[in-house]
């Protein structure tokens, strides 16, 4: 029941993670026009009401009961409601020395980046390919 219910609440995590302003109370909203999150919201879900049920030995789990399994949804619900009563009582001031202005990369930070080593390695081929010796 413990691995259950953790899930549970890193699954309604995700749905509470939507919605970060100060004045958006409800997470739901507008849930169902986001179909990937949908999806592997629920696919998250049902790989671990499976995982649990038939995993035994090799997931350490046993299977739940429907009722088990309810207590774990509720448990894992609780932070919905987590995340509403910490957005009422904590004022969204408290986070503002967290706020970092965005700004474009420069062209060194660009090249120096992940992304930017791939992009090179790609431009570097086609560059030989297309290469007159």
């Amino acid at each position: 029941m413990v691995f259950q219910s953790f899930v549970f609440m890193c699954i309604f995590n995700e749905i509470n993670s939507r919605k970060l302003g100060a004045s958006e109370f409800n997470v739901f909203a507008g849930i169902c026009g986001n179909y990937v999150f949908v999806f592997i919201t629920l696919l998250t879900l049902v790989v671990q009401c499976v995982l649990c049920q038939f995993g035994g030995v090799s997931v350490r789990c046993t299977p739940l009961s429907n009722y088990h399994n309810l207590v774990c949804l509720a448990i894992g619900f609780g932070s919905i409601i987590w995340g509403f009563i910490t957005k009422m009582i904590i004022p969204p001031a408290l986070f503002r020395c967290f706020v970092r202005s965005e700004k474009p990369m420069t062209r060194v930070e660009r090249q120096d980046s992940l992304v930017g080593s791939f992009k090179k390695s790609r431009i570097g081929r086609s560059q030989d390919k297309f290469a007159i010796n």
